[in-house]
């Protein structure tokens, strides 16, 4: 999923399965897609807290 922006200010999404794609330019659809990408992204693991994840996961190994 690609969030994106025009020149005049407007969002836009680009969605892209197995087999086809599909843009978005409902503003409330858009709107609930680009909340869910911001929880995703607050909860994600920084990169070196990502590479230790990794190291200790393949210790486990």
């Amino acid at each position: 999923m690609r969030i994106l922006e025009t020149p005049v200010g407007q969002k836009v999404s680009y969605s892209e399965g197995q087999q086809n794609g599909r843009l978005i330019s409902d503003r409330k659809e858009v709107s609930l897609l680009c909340q869910r990408y911001d929880t995703l992204r607050s909860q994600a693991l920084n990169a070196k807290e990502s590479w230790d994840l990794l190291e200790r996961l393949r210790g486990e190994l």
